[in-house]
Order: C-alpha cells, then structure tokens, then sequence
C-alpha cells in the first residue's frame, strides 16, 4: 500500500512554533517579573534601612546635644555653688575680722586712735596715736588679750611735733588659730 497522498505539516510546525514562543515568551515575562520584584524589594528594604540610619543619626545627634546642654548646666550650677560657696567663705571671713576689729575697738582706751592697721602673713600691725602716755599702759593691756592674737609689744614710741604719742604694734596670730 502506498499512499499518495502527501501529508503537510506546515499548519503543525506553524502552530507548534508559536505555542513555544508563547512558552519561552512567558518565561522570559516571567523571570522579568520576578526580577522586577527582588529589584523593587531590594530598594524598599534599603529605602527603609535609609530611613532607619538617619532617624539613628538624628537621635544621636539629639541625645550628644542634650548631653552637651546638660553638661554645661551641671559646670554652670558647679560654678555657681563654687561662687556662693566663695562668697560664703568671704563673708565668714569678714565676720571673723569684724568681730576681731570690734574687739580690738573695745581695748583701745579713749586718748587713743588707730589711723591704720594692716595685716599680712599672719601680722596684724597697728599704728596709732595716743594723746598721754599714761593710756600705753592700758592699750598694752588691752592689747595682749586679744582673741585669736599672741600678746605683742609695741615696736615704736616717738612723739610728734603736736605733742601726741605714735606707736607701732605687731600682734602675731596664734598658731593653733586658722587665719580668717
């Protein structure tokens, strides 16, 4: 049996064709596809950590400036405790020479005056003038038992063109006292 018929696969090959290229076509839309969305994941994963870095740097940057603000209102209020601890300091030294002038004041005898005194290391030095030198005896005395001071003596007796005594004394402070 032979045939003669002649058989065509041109229609078969033709829709064989294209049944592959929409095969292949669709892979290939596919893999784009899948790229396109690794692609667009990527970029909103590093979008996100892009956002996630700056609010880190601006919290950094925020808490270094409220460290900063709060170090510098720590060495202010130091500096002002330091100040009114000085002021303090001060005025309790002025207090102790007050009363320490006061007392002076009251042992000096009436004929005599102190134009100046003046102290250093540890010296109180007085210079005055006395109208009769019957009171030295007096300011001598009243002298010697000053507080917080050693007994002195005068360093210089002279008389003055009006007739009125000058002297000189040194009181030295007594060690075992601190110095206001």
């Amino acid at each position: 049996m032979v045939m003669n018929d002649s058989v065509n696969f041109l229609p078969w090959r033709r829709t064989r064709l294209l049944r592959q290229l929409r095969y292949w076509g669709l892979c290939v839309c596919a893999v784009w596809l899948v790229c396109g969305v690794v692609v667009w994941a990527a970029w909103g994963h590093w979008q996100d950590e892009q956002r996630v870095h700056e609010i880190h740097a601006r919290m950094a940057q925020y808490m270094s400036q409220q460290l900063v603000e709060r170090v510098q209102q720590r060495n202010a209020q130091r500096l002002q405790h330091a100040q009114l601890r000085q002021r303090q300091a001060g005025r309790q030294k002025t207090q102790a020479w007050s009363s320490r002038l006061t007392q002076l004041a009251e042992k000096l005898p009436a004929p005599a005056w102190l134009p100046a005194l003046s102290y250093r290391d540890g010296v109180l030095s007085l210079t005055g003038t006395l109208t009769q030198f019957s009171a030295f005896s007096t300011l001598d005395e009243g002298f010697a038992s000053v507080a917080d001071f050693l007994p002195g003596q005068a360093e210089k007796i002279q008389r003055d063109s009006a007739g009125l005594w000058l002297f000189e004394y040194q009181l030295r402070e007594d060690v075992g006292h601190e110095a206001p």
